[in-house]
């Protein structure tokens, strides 16, 4: 899992040059959100299809392209710096409901990333704001 992040970060950050940092949420379902911190700050939902989900049924949806405002961007950066920053709610292994939280600077090759525990109040505002961001109640 580790591994396909960071190689979809790189992808992404290499053909964007102007990223200076893109973060990485995945959610207890394995969507994706690929936020790009460059002057566009743009999030892409990456969502997961029947046939990659564990139950073969379940879908993300569609996936979506936003570009953000910068009041909407500094909301979502507080609360991924929330969850990010907090120890407590990181767990050892990935498992059915947990989050993934990355960070990576476009001029820096190491990724930084934890697992959040599915329970956790700040993996669960997060991913409440980034859904709303693309217009999808969860």
């Amino acid at each position: 899992m580790k591994i396909l992040a960071f190689c979809l970060i790189f992808v992404i950050s290499t053909h964007l040059n102007a990223a200076t940092i893109t973060y990485l949420y995945v959610d207890g379902s394995g969507n994706r959100f690929l936020i790009i911190g460059d002057s566009r700050k743009t999030i892409k939902y990456v969502p997961v299809s029947a046939e990659q989900s564990s139950s073969g049924t379940y879908s993300g949806g569609e996936a979506v392209v936003k570009i953000i405002n910068e009041r909407e961007y500094s909301t979502l950066m507080d609360y991924y710096k929330k969850a990010m920053g907090n120890k407590k709610i990181r767990i050892p292994n990935r498992i059915k409901g947990s989050g993934y939280i990355s960070t990576q600077s476009a001029t820096d090759s190491q990724q930084k990333g934890y697992i959040l525990n599915g329970s956790a109040s700040e993996k669960k505002e997060l991913e409440a704001y980034l859904f709303f961001l693309i217009g999808r109640v969860q």
